[in-house]
């Protein structure tokens, strides 16, 4: 990771938070899912393929967690 562009525009990531909330996350989800994509991440990975990879973690937590929610609530 070492070769990321750090330069991006933060205005994408505020976005991709703001949209992970608005689907239902909390912050602490939000952050436990950037920081376990920052984990994973391959050494080489751009910016761009961090923020798809990232998107995509988003989306597995909100789909997760709403297929939780609504087990608990069919119970």
């Amino acid at each position: 990771m070492a070769e990321m562009d750090f330069d991006y525009p933060v205005v994408t990531l505020k976005k991709i938070f703001e949209s992970a909330r608005d689907f239902g996350l909390s912050d602490d989800e939000v952050w436990s899912t950037v920081n376990d994509a920052l984990y994973w991440a391959d050494d080489e990975v751009s910016m761009p393929e961090y923020l798809d990879q990232l998107t995509a973690a988003l989306a597995r937590c909100i789909i997760s967690k709403e297929r939780r929610i609504r087990s608990e609530d069919a119970t």
